[in-house]
């Protein structure tokens, strides 16, 4: 695998390199690394748009975009729990 810092200077990434196969190489256990919820909530809005601006409501986008069969209360349960 290619260096993840190039010649364009230090801390700016060749967007020629695989992502994926770059995040496993920085990995520990060479497993993806994903962000740690702690804290989540005080980082509104969500997603890469910023178009859910509360926990419940990203709660709704996942119970919808992957039928979860989650009820109000349960969304409201989870985002309750993020926010400890």
């Amino acid at each position: 695998m290619k260096a993840a810092f190039n010649s364009w200077g230090a801390g700016k990434f060749d967007p020629r390199h695989n992502v994926a196969e770059l995040c496993v190489a920085l990995g520990a256990t060479k497993m993806y690394r994903t962000s740690p919820l702690r804290g989540v909530w005080q980082h509104a809005p969500y997603f890469h748009v910023g178009s859910p601006a509360t926990l419940e409501a990203v709660g709704q986008i996942y119970n919808i975009r992957r039928s979860l069969g989650l009820t109000a209360q349960q969304i409201a349960n989870l985002a309750q729990y993020l926010k400890l």
